[in-house]
């Protein structure tokens, strides 16, 4: 792999099968928004394709949680081109295409990570950073052209960019991308996780998938461990007992050397706590016991032939550009394999008998989560505020015994089952629908309906309390708070490594994957 500095932007090339790719990675994706301006990357990226147009090969833009990627492949040549109209759209978006845009992007649905990483997200981190994730894109047609202008400035910038090339660089490419402009490198997220006690095990709508979420610490020993408790799951869930399609992994760079791991698989609802159960076991018996030298021998042997593939190459100088932007010395395949062949069972025990005490599981229903002999959260979010009490009213929708309590500092909404809490200063969306129906989001992830019907306060109460709401945190349109399990909604790929010849790092994989972090 060649690296060299082309006025301040990284170039990575390495030699790959044709046809020639291209790629422009740049260090901004959702999680960088904040809830209300969720999906102003994703426009940047979608104004700046329109600007390329539609050339006769292979180019697409994508925004995912850390990143977003420009790629081309085809002809060498045609590949300039592209990334030519690319630099010079960019700096000068064409904004009189904003509305139709935004447009396209309510009828794309405006997703970046799967729904069962969207849902753990959200529990772990609240509506902030990578918990946005699990959110929806409420304000996307509000978002006005210097909004958006001023956001593409800050972050489509050389230094916050590196080019990955799957050969030399063509005759043309320094000129093509000279238009690009000068920036600084965007400071990489540190994600503030909610003061939420683990391991637990949580209702919610889980959907088509099952699954469970840990933190660690990045090794080679836990990597292979997430790659043999895939192989485990698949063999056990799927060619055993043949409840489950897919069992998979997502592996997210959280910050510094600590990633999110998700091991998920999609069962019919009947068989949603077995499989559940089933990942569970698996993570327990590796903390307990580790892998066996059989199975580190198989991982080592499908590393080593998926890294001897040539066109292992793109997905290498897609870590190695990942490695750049996040402030880290890049590592090659080979050097990946050398560290994977030093691993034992004991590591990789270790690994995750450290990660078992941070586990999520998320279930469907309170039953389910009780079968799992985890401490089950009870959905209670923030203590119950002092201030006036309000009473449900007769033939309210609210269940019986639930009260509405209102203070100077925020409001709380106590439930036969739980209490939510939110403070106004922590309130990040609110919105009302023309019938009295209040939504509000808390910067924890807390929704929170308030119907005005479904309690005995006053007309000018009601005024007082929505007088306390923030302006910035106020917006138009009444169904845009809701989200996936707990609060949040999504659809994205994990990353892998060893590659899978032949396919992107960001597609979905038909077998066992081999996860590596994604920022």
């Amino acid at each position: 792999m060649q690296r060299r500095d082309l006025d301040g932007l990284t170039v990575l090339s390495a030699p790959a099968p044709a046809p020639f790719t291209a790629t422009l990675v740049f260090a901004v994706g959702r999680r960088h928004e904040a809830f209300l301006t969720g999906g102003i990357t994703h426009l940047v990226e979608h104004l700046a394709m329109s600007a390329v147009g539609r050339p006769m090969l292979e180019c697409n833009g994508q925004v995912q949680l850390g990143h977003t990627t420009f790629t081309a492949t085809g002809n060498a040549d045609d590949v300039v081109e592209v990334l030519r109209r690319l630099a010079a759209a960019l700096p000068a978006l064409p904004v009189e295409r904003l509305a139709t845009e935004a447009a396209v992007l309510r009828a794309e649905g405006g997703s970046y990570a799967r729904p069962a990483l969207g849902r753990h997200l959200a529990y772990r981190y609240g509506a902030r950073g990578l918990g946005i994730a699990g959110f929806t894109e409420p304000t996307i047609g509000a978002l006005d052209a210097d909004a958006v202008t001023a956001w593409s400035n800050r972050y489509f910038v050389r230094e916050n960019a590196v080019l990955c090339l799957s050969g030399p660089a063509p005759d043309g490419l320094d000129e093509a991308l000279s238009a690009l402009p000068h920036g600084d490198r965007s400071q990489r997220a540190s994600d503030v996780a909610l003061d939420i006690p683990y391991p637990v095990v949580s209702e919610g709508d889980v959907e088509e998938a099952v699954g469970l979420s840990f933190l660690a610490a990045e090794s080679p020993a836990l990597l292979a461990g997430i790659r043999i408790a895939m192989e485990r799951a698949f063999i056990e869930l799927r060619m055993r007992r043949g409840i489950v399609y897919h069992p998979d992994a997502d592996v997210i760079d959280v910050a510094g050397d600590t990633l999110l791991v998700l091991l998920h698989a999609d069962p019919l609802p009947v068989h949603q706590v077995e499989a559940g159960r089933g990942l569970l076991d698996i993570v327990r018996a590796l903390a307990s016991d580790g892998p066996t030298a059989a199975e580190l021998r198989g991982d080592v042997a499908r590393a080593r032939l998926a890294v001897a593939d040539p066109r292992a190459a793109l997905a290498e100088l897609d870590w190695a550009a990942a490695d750049v932007l996040a402030g880290r010395p890049e590592h090659t395949d080979v050097e990946r394999l050398a560290e994977l062949e030093l691993v034992t069972p004991a590591a990789v025990r270790d690994a995750f008998a450290a990660a078992a005490a941070s586990l999520l599981v998320l279930v469907p229903g309170a039953a389910e989560a009780a079968e799992l002999e985890l401490p089950v959260d009870d959905g209670t979010r923030g203590a119950v505020l002092q201030g006036r009490t309000y009473a449900r009213r007769l033939r309210s929708e609210a269940p019986r015994g639930s009260r509405l309590v209102i203070g100077a500092d925020g409001l709380s909404i106590v439930l036969p089952s739980d209490t939510l809490t939110v403070r106004f200063a922590d309130i990040i969306g609110a919105t009302m629908a023309p019938e009295g129906y209040l939504t509000i989001l808390g910067v924890d992830g807390t929704t929170m309906p308030l119907d005005r019907g479904d309690w005995r306060i006053g007309r000018a109460a009601f005024e007082h309390l929505l007088a306390q709401i923030p302006d910035a945190a106020r917006f138009d349109r009444e169904d845009a708070c809701g989200g996936a399990t707990h609060r949040g909604e999504s659809h994205a790929a994990a990353a892998v490594w060893p590659p899978t010849p032949g396919r992107s790092t960001d597609d979905l994989a038909a077998e066992p994957p081999v996860p590596a972090p994604l920022s």
